[in-house]
């Protein structure tokens, strides 16, 4: 006869209420890295958690029913509690023979935000898409057995809870993204088909983000560049994020995205190169390419390109990069970048729907207006496709820019360093 295992002491109401009250959680293992937590709260129900070791993530369950009856929802039981740990935590209960758990879809998930974490990625890309994968059937799905429809059910919920069709597709392309990265590493999972069709943008959403992202936003973030150089001197001067300010020098100047600028190392910046001949030549960045596409799924290596900046710029950077280590990125990588953004140039008065974005697209409509440069080189220097500048970019750019924005150089803003931070 098998020997029945201990009762845990936070297994019944009794039991718990013998505990002492104190401000440390007490902890029971769940699974493997996922624990669930009970606060001990002096004369009302306590508090249940859940928490991912290996993640470093904790969420709220509700309360213990040590006082009142559990229901389920607000008031849970320690078994309540433990089945909603391992939905909400992404991990499906093991067998009776102890054998590993299958993944779950949030298991993907929360393990993809460790990986964008680990590789200097930003983590929001993940933990938005928590929020929105929390709670519906999907998440608790064991990958190697979903299909084709679970993904539909989930996309097509995003879009009848009212979120636009350009953020519903980022956010099955993220889903996607983490699905594929758990797939590589397990061979089990042979049903990638079931995300990649499941989750793959209707034919109506694909137009309706195609005239959002065309015409409504991209022609609008098409700014001259005095503008766009105010813009730069606002985060400097009024950005609650220190690092706001360079970081938007930077992409101004580049036009590239700023998932290429920050992984700049101090190496790339060259301000002190010189020709053949000798001869001091303008500075330049070398800039990487970008992680996108079949270039990054195909994990080719890193190709780099020259971009050249302003002597205010590569001052900047140098003073940056005399206070980094080998090896370390040239920029503080800066999170929720367009909150920060938004908040700087509401002291200009410009649309408040603007994003860092708007300095990538009004770089390369500087290059095709004021420069007369070809598309082809405009789109090799800013790192996308020839058909990207034709079929997108060039919606905005078929209604010229105002006479002063397109017909002036793009204005020095290497005297930003020394506006005053705001009181």
């Amino acid at each position: 006869m098998a020997r029945r295992s201990a009762p845990d002491r936070l297994e019944t109401p009794t039991t718990r209420l013998r505990l002492p009250p104190k401000k440390k959680v007490y902890s029971t293992s769940i699974a493997p890295h996922v624990q669930g937590q009970y606060r001990r709260l002096d004369g009302k129900n306590g508090s249940w958690t859940v928490r991912r070791s290996d993640v470093e993530w904790t969420q709220r369950l509700g309360w213990a029913d040590d006082y009142a009856d559990a229901n389920g929802d607000a008031i849970l039981s320690f078994n309540q509690m433990k089945a909603k740990a391992l939905e909400l935590a992404g991990v499906a209960p093991t067998d009776e023979e102890g054998r590993p758990a299958p993944v779950t879809v949030m298991g993907a998930v929360l393990l993809y935000q460790k990986y964008m974490e680990r590789d200097g990625g930003g983590p929001t890309n993940a933990s938005t898409l928590i929020l929105h994968l929390t709670g519906t059937p999907l998440s608790s799905m064991v990958v190697p057995l979903t299909k084709k429809g679970d993904f539909q059910k989930w996309r097509d919920g995003l879009i009848a809870k009212g979120l636009k069709a350009t953020t519903a597709v980022r956010y099955s392309n993220s889903l996607a993204s983490a699905l594929t990265l758990l797939a590589s590493d397990d061979a089990t999972i042979t049903n990638a088909h079931a995300w990649k069709h499941g989750l793959r943008p209707t034919a109506a959403d694909r137009q309706e983000a195609e005239e959002a992202e065309g015409e409504e936003i991209r022609e609008s973030f098409i700014l001259p560049q005095e503008t766009t150089a105010a813009i730069v001197r606002a985060c400097y001067a009024y950005a609650d994020e220190p690092n706001l300010g360079v970081l938007m020098h930077v992409l101004r100047e580049s036009g590239a995205r700023q998932s290429q600028v920050e992984r700049l190392k101090p190496r790339d910046l060259r301000d002190n190169a010189t020709d053949k001949d000798s001869n001091p030549v303008p500075p330049f960045l070398l800039m990487p390419s970008s992680r996108k596409g079949n270039n990054h799924r195909k994990r080719r290596k890193t190709s780099y390109h020259e971009v050249p900046i302003s002597l205010g710029l590569a001052r900047v950077l140098r003073a940056l990069a005399g206070t980094r280590k080998k090896g370390e990125p040239l920029l503080a990588k800066v999170y929720t970048a367009s909150d920060h953004f938004r908040a700087a140039i509401a002291h200009l008065g410009l649309d408040p729907e603007l994003t860092p974005y708007c300095l990538r697209y009004s770089s390369m409509a500087w290059h095709l207006l004021e420069k007369d440069e070809k598309p082809l080189v405009v789109a090799k220097m800013h790192n996308t496709s020839l058909a990207q500048i034709e079929q997108v970019y060039s919606r905005g750019l078929g209604k010229p820019l105002d006479k002063a924005g397109a017909r002036s150089a793009m204005p020095e803003i290497s005297e930003v360093v020394s506006l005053p931070k705001r009181a």
